[in-house]
């Protein structure tokens, strides 16, 4: 991704949350949570943050079958290669531990991919340890941490100053004697190391005096700086100098001179299986594969170079914004929202199948979900649940694949506010690879930039977005606008029609006219005599504030029980009560209150209450009235 975005600034944003996901990570410190006060120990971070990696990857990198990388394997990993990281990296070691006291010696064999170094020898209590690593064991890259925590083991890397010249610790080259069984391996020659990367650590004082010091050009030195996003050339002697305690060095990176350049990485994968893109998988255990509405892709209909694709996603929020207001108005954000990725959706832009869903996954996530964003993600409640989720959910780590497959392959996206998604998604997609319809359809003398919504209203006449949002419907309709977009430049009005739809939104302000008779069937306020089809509907009308199980309230019946009951006048179910209290009942010459279930009949309370009270609740029927009725027939004629 660094490659393809060619000098943009790119966060790893994926990689620092499953990091932080490791329990391992957690118990090591490695993850910094900001806490005020504190000071942690970058060095010390440093350093277990690189073991830490190297063993995580020579875990999850080791396939059924590995390529032989180094060809100086035994015969035994020949026939059985270790990870890729492992043959780089991977030393194995003989640790001797001794007592002081018997001389029992005790020997363990372990696998490690970096070494520390120890200065002076160090004893464990009575026991005296230390470490064999034998010369065919000598990997072709060294991965060692400096370990230079105390004064004493600092002082050793200093410069040092003798007649008028700076002596430096640490030079470009490092020989390394394994240890050898036999006299004529001990008469083998040392192999010899090259220093490739360093890792420092540099306190705040002296990162700002450097920073401000003016270097003369260098051009042909090996070494880069890098410092965040900032990479400098530097000469070889600024590198390997440490003329105080502000620099102290971390991590130490070494070549091996005489294998480097036998090493065979063809057998590495190098690109993505394009076959992910038609493999029909999900982690949801109620999948209803038939009801899904994508359609994998088949091997012919594989992307090219120039393929378009259409493109939206959808994001819940793991973390509500919070902000406060100061008294002269001002606002200020305390913690920003979270969103993460919850659908996306990709469809063929092209061909018979136009505008058809070959990708249309929803994420499974293991955090916290504070907010679905219903009415603008079209995500609920057990959508995102693989015990009760019925589409084609996946892990996040498959989607990032697809996604990356299709950049790799050169795909065209078009879609409506694509930098948003791809900054949340974290994922660099090069300009030339995305036709985002809201810089298409844009006038920069206007300042002011359209919506999905509208445009699909007034160029396509269509409605979309009506009740909730859906990836594959925005998808198709930011497709359309393109397809839309491309007549217009064949026919040349197209500043024609952009100059008319900004000169007709202005009148609708920019908003698609609502419609009465065009409001999905689905839109949620019912009128009074309305049967409620679940207790939600209730809540979202906010009639049940008043409602307690005293009132006879039962919010198990079902839509058939509801409906029988509304046509029977004697026992209507109504929410509305004359004194202003809700409550099931009403109709009839009953009049609206408290019903008991239990009788059949109104509580003695409330026929009590019914025989002080004679007056007629406009909104429901009353026996009494005579021009009385339902609210949603009217009165009786």
């Amino acid at each position: 991704m660094l490659e393809d975005a060619s000098g943009t600034n790119c966060q790893a944003s994926n990689f620092c949350k499953v990091v932080a996901r490791k329990s391992q990570a957690t118990v090591l410190g490695l993850v910094d949570h900001g806490i005020d006060g504190s000071s942690p120990d970058y060095g010390t971070m440093i350093q277990q943050f690189n073991r830490f990696v190297l063993e995580e990857m020579a875990v999850e990198g080791n396939a059924p079958v590995n390529p032989i990388i180094v060809p100086t394997l035994s015969i035994a990993e020949q026939l059985n290669p270790p990870s890729p990281v492992t043959q780089m990296y991977g030393i194995q070691s003989e640790t001797i531990i001794e007592c002081g006291y018997c001389h029992a010696v005790t020997k363990r064999s372990n696998m490690t991919h970096a070494i520390d170094l120890v200065y002076p020898p160090r004893k464990v209590a009575t026991f005296a340890s230390h470490r064999i690593i034998r010369r065919d064991a000598l990997p072709p890259l060294l991965s060692i941490s400096a370990s230079a925590f105390s004064e004493d083991s600092i002082r050793l890397w200093m410069d040092t100053k003798a007649h008028g010249a700076t002596k430096r610790f640490l030079g470009t080259t490092a020989s390394v004697q394994g240890h050898s069984d036999t006299v004529e391996d001990s008469e083998l020659p040392e192999i010899m190391y090259e220093l490739r990367a360093m890792v420092f650590e540099f306190s705040p004082a002296a990162l700002l005096a450097v920073s401000g010091t003016e270097h003369e050009p260098v051009t042909r030195s090996p070494w880069y700086l890098f410092n965040d996003f900032v990479v400098q050339n530097i000469s070889e002697e600024e590198a390997l100098n440490f003329p105080s305690a502000w620099k102290v060095p971390c991590l130490l990176y070494l070549e091996r001179q005489d294998v480097i350049n036998q090493l065979d990485f063809t057998g590495l994968p190098c690109t993505l299986d394009p076959g992910i893109l038609g493999h029909q998988y999900s982690v949801a255990q109620r999948t209803d594969w038939l009801s899904l509405k994508q359609s994998y892709l088949k091997p012919e209909e594989r992307p090219t170079p120039g393929t378009v694709v259409s493109i939206d996603a959808e994001f819940v929020a793991l973390q509500k914004e919070e902000t406060e207001y100061r008294s002269d108005g001002t606002k200020k954000v305390l913690r920003p929202s979270l969103l993460t990725l919850a659908r996306v959706s990709v469809l063929r832009g092209g061909g018979p199948l136009s505008g058809r869903p070959f990708i249309d996954d929803y994420i499974h996530t293991t955090d916290t979900i504070v907010d679905y964003l219903t009415e603008y993600s079209g995500i609920s409640f057990g959508d995102l649940d693989p015990q009760m989720s019925r589409h084609a959910l996946v892990p996040l780590k498959v989607v990032y694949k697809k996604l990356r497959l299709l950049v790799d392959l050169g795909c065209i996206f078009v879609g409506h506010g694509l930098s948003k998604d791809f900054r949340i998604i974290n994922l660099f997609v090069p300009p030339h690879q995305i036709l985002d319809t809201v810089d298409l359809y844009f006038i920069k003398e206007r300042s002011r930039r359209l919506s999905l919504r509208f445009l699909t209203w007034y160029i396509l006449k269509e409605g979309i977005q009506a009740v909730t949002h859906d990836s594959i419907e925005d998808a198709r309709a930011a497709l359309l606008l393109y397809q839309k977009y491309q007549e217009y430049e064949e026919e040349g009005r197209f500043d024609e029609v952009l100059e008319e739809i900004y000169r007709e939104g202005k009148k609708v302000n920019f908003k698609p006219p609502v419609d009465e008779s065009a409001k999905p069937t689905s839109a949620i306020i019912p009128g009074p005599s309305s049967a409620l089809t679940n207790i939600q509907l209730a809540m979202q009308m906010n009639i049940l504030r008043n409602l307690s199980p005293t009132a006879g309230f039962m919010p198990t019946f079902g839509f058939n029980q509801m409906q029988m009951a509304a046509q029977n006048q004697s026992s209507r179910p109504s929410f509305f009560s004359p004194n202003g209290m809700g409550g099931v009942g009403g109709g009839g010459g009953q009049g609206s209150g408290l019903y008991d279930p239990s009788f059949g009949q109104y509580s003695p309370q409330r026929q009590q209450q019914q025989q002080q009270q004679q007056q007629w609740n406009p909104y429901m029927g009353d026996g009494s009235n005579p021009n009385a009725g339902s609210p949603s027939r009217g009165p009786r004629r």
